[in-house]
């Protein structure tokens, strides 16, 4: 029998991944009856490369061997490693097999062993809240445009976004006018949700009302504001202890662009219409002008040349137009279109302009061993990513909810603290959804409705029932959201139960006068959990209850336990301590009875 397990202490001396110089000492236990020849330590880099390294004989006793080897690796990069032990009876194989104990058998997969660069000094954003704000859709405050956008569909607040024109064409060219004023107006709203990070979809000028088809880098797209306004954004953000995190698509430009000009509305000559543009080589084109690369073939948004030299200048140039105005963060869109060293580029500038800059990825699986156009993305390793949205804990915990599946969401979570540098996972953005996703309330309703065309999801009336169904559940998914290692992200009406299938209904307006005030409450109290713990809010210990999902956290100040099954379960409590969400006390071997559907906050007394 193999006792080594990678996510224990004794076996392993520092969980999870260790920094470029820091010593690991691996210890390797074993029972056998015969002869013991040795150990070894076997080591792979992702690029092939193979390391024997002997393990040193430590102690046996009645038939258990003890072998041990201490290692401290100086580059930077993702490894894999197992064992080999060698005995009378020839050599056993050691891998990992489920949830990081060892198991015998060569076509198991090898441990992963994440070594990066940087410090683990505790940064200053961990145990905040994002909130995460589409910005035509939060707020449309007392602010005159000062110029007006072309080709556009102005809409009342209360209407719902179009999902197809009447020639059958989705434009996503309706806006609602939620502007910069209307962010200032509701800012101490957004703070009373313990909220540190503001997160705007892009602000800067575009035909679209999402803004992901940049029309000029360098201006405030008018329906929005202005840099004046913007500046006000920003100082009212710091006075509340927020940043404001932009979002920089640099992947891609629109084709109504500066830069591109396909419809000649800027006083530019894009490279669409000309060879002679000084944009053109920025751009691929496969048959000029109507042929060229796009991001997923989508013609209104060209793909930029990210290694000319000229295209880096522009973003770097962005980048210090608008981190010198006071942005601090930067949510990198389409990171995985991105080649590295282009991302180290604006990790470069990003730090010189705010060495604690907050430079987050869009990354949908696990970052440490993404693999994107045939290379092995070094997101975390250093100078790159200092994090990434959260994905995989997405999954995990919406899976959770609707099926109770507990071991899915523990073995997610423990591979992403394992796999992720110490500070990667504290500033992992924690999502339940996105403007990319359906809502969670929607993912969470009873009933399938995946058959329905856009526009009749548009126009469906989700019954009550089915839809307070929904809710209990979507406060199930947020407390896990909140207490996670992380930092949680509420997508702007999420707190006040927006509904909203996939894109462009997931995008409605901020339903003013129609908020549901308990949903808003209880989100309210778990930002209050987190500002009050937010120093300890790195690492979770998952505790065994036959039906329950039941974690330690805030360095065992705290505990969560959610009965998501059919049957009532029981939980003693360890010591004194009350419910943060309901107050309820309970006294030091307590049992506490959960009922079906019903969950705990427990803090200590």
């Amino acid at each position: 029998m193999f006792l080594f397990h990678s996510r224990k202490q004794e076996y392993k001396s520092i969980f999870g991944a260790v920094r470029v110089g820091q010593t690991l000492c691996f210890r390797f236990p074993f029972d056998h009856t015969g002869e013991v020849f040795g150990v070894s330590l076997i080591l792979k880099k992702y690029t092939g490369e193979v390391v024997n390294v002997p393990m040193k004989f430590e102690s046996e006793k009645d038939g258990l061997f003890t072998y041990f080897s201490e290692l401290a690796l100086s580059e930077a990069g993702i490894y894999f490693y197992g064992f080999e032990v060698y005995t009378d009876g020839g050599t056993a194989y050691v891998k990992r097999g489920k949830g990081g104990c060892a198991e015998e058998g060569k076509t198991l997969p090898d441990w992963q062993l994440t070594v990066y660069e940087g410090t683990d000094e505790r940064p200053a954003l961990s145990g905040g809240v994002i909130y995460h704000i589409f910005a035509d859709r939060f707020c449309k405050g007392d602010y005159t445009p000062r110029e007006e956008k072309h080709g556009i569909v102005k809409k009342a607040w209360n209407e719902l976004p179009t999902v197809v024109d009447h020639d059958g064409v989705f434009r996503a060219n309706d806006f609602f006018g939620g502007n910069a004023q209307g962010i200032i107006d509701k800012l101490d709203y957004i703070a009373s949700l313990g909220v540190n990070v503001l997160y705007l979809s892009p602000i800067f000028e575009a035909a679209s009302n999402h803004r992901y088809d940049t029309g000029d880098y360098f201006k405030i797209d008018p329906l929005f504001g202005d840099e004046a306004l913007l500046k006000e954004l920003i100082a009212e953000c710091e006075k509340r202890g927020m940043i404001v995190m932009m979002d920089g698509v640099f992947n891609h430009t629109g084709s109504d662009s500066r830069y591109f000009n396909r419809h000649g509305h800027y006083d530019s000559v894009g490279a669409y219409q000309s060879k002679a543009s000084p944009y053109y080589d920025w751009y691929t084109f496969r048959h000029f002008p109507n042929k060229y690369d796009c991001w997923w073939g989508i013609e209104v948004v060209p793909t930029l040349k990210k290694d000319n030299p000229d295209v880096r200048r522009l973003v770097r140039d962005v980048l210090v137009k608008w981190l010198n105005m006071g942005v601090k963060g930067v949510r990198l869109d389409v990171a995985d279109e991105l080649p590295s060293d282009y991302i180290y580029d604006i990790h470069t500038t990003v730090k010189s302009i705010h060495p604690d800059g907050y430079l987050l990825g869009e990354v949908w699986e696990d970052a440490s061993t993404k693999v994107s156009y045939g290379s092995m993305r070094p997101y975390l390793l250093g100078s790159q990513l200092d994090s990434v949205m959260n994905y995989p804990f997405k999954e995990g915990i919406l899976r959770y909810a609707m099926c109770n599946d507990i071991e899915f969401l523990k073995e997610t979570v423990m591979s992403i603290l394992e796999n992720y540098p110490k500070n990667a996972v504290r500033l992992l953005m924690n999502i339940i959804d996105t403007h990319d996703t359906v809502r969670a309330v929607n993912y969470f309703l009873k009933h399938d409705y995946s058959h329905l065309s856009k526009k009749q999801k548009r126009e469906l009336v989700i019954p009550q029932e089915e839809l307070e169904n929904a809710l209990t559940r979507l406060k199930l998914a947020v407390l896990i959201e909140f207490t996670l290692p992380g930092i949680p992200s509420v997508y702007y009406g999420d707190e006040v139960g927006l509904t909203g299938f996939e894109d462009p209904l997931n995008r409605a307006p901020y339903p003013y006068g129609r908020e549901n005030l308990v949903i808003l409450d209880f989100y309210k109290t778990l930002g209050a959990f987190r500002k009050e713990f937010k120093e300890d809010l790195d690492d979770i210990r998952f505790i065994g209850a036959e039906g329950l999902l039941c974690y330690a956290l805030a360095a065992d100040k705290a505990a969560v336990v959610i009965n998501n099954g059919e049957k009532t379960r029981s939980f003693i409590a360890e010591k004194a301590c009350r419910d943060y969400l309901s107050g309820r006390a309970f006294k030091e071997n307590e049992e506490i009875r959960v009922g079906r559907g019903e969950y705990f906050l427990l803090v200590s007394e």
